[in-house]
């Protein structure tokens, strides 16, 4: 709920929010950018429904810190592997997750504050750290390790984008859509909604 008041409510770009089983359904519309953050359990049913309508048309699919851990039967970092396409090392502890963002030459992160620090106190795990991909930023891991917490991973025909903390801000949503060639209607933080007929914005200061 933080991260939709606070960042998805706030990029400049309508969203809407489905059930994994909205998928099934024929008439199901297309997006550019996907963002699955509590898909842990994910069998060979799920992930043929997401090859089919996710995992494709140059989309940009962005997962949670335990996207596909589980195949239903065991917990693994090569379950998490096979959705995602990256690989994993996996800590077996809980403990509070942080991002911070070192990597400002990619699309996804440009014109972002250097200062900008992702996550928060709540202490959930095991973790998944991707070991390959281009890394923007890096998590703070009380085992010392100088891992990468956000990267992002060119694949066949879409883009997979793995952090290892929710609450990704405003911002770096707008640069997500951006990317997938989605249009931005506001770039000020501001709340929007739109649809077919309707583009509604509310405000907090004067502007054009």
């Amino acid at each position: 709920m933080w991260e939709w008041k606070t960042g998805l409510a706030r990029c400049g770009v309508p969203v809407r929010i489905y059930l994994f089983d909205d998928l099934k359904q024929p008439n199901f519309p297309d997006h550019r950018v996907f963002y699955f953050p509590n898909l842990f359990h994910v069998d060979e049913a799920r992930l043929k429904i997401l090859r089919d309508k996710v995992l494709s048309k140059n989309h940009v699919v962005v997962w949670g810190p335990g996207s596909g851990i589980s195949d239903g039967t065991t917990i693994s970092k090569s379950s998490a592997a096979a959705l995602t396409g990256f690989s994993f090392e996996m800590i077996p502890s809980n403990y509070p997750r942080r991002t911070l963002l070192t990597n400002f030459e990619h699309p996804i992160t440009h014109g972002l504050s250097s200062a900008t620090v992702l996550g928060g106190p709540l202490a959930y795990g095991p973790v998944l750290l991707p070991t390959d991909g281009v890394s923007l930023g890096i998590a703070w891991t009380k085992v010392g390790r100088n891992a990468s917490g956000l990267s992002v991973k060119p694949m066949e025909n879409w883009t997979s984008v793995f952090t290892t903390t929710p609450g990704l801000p405003a911002g770096m949503w707008r640069n997500l859509a951006r990317m997938a060639g989605a249009h931005v209607y506001c770039q000020s933080d501001d709340v929007l909604m739109a649809g077919s007929n309707l583009v509604a914005l509310h405000v907090t200061s004067a502007g054009t």
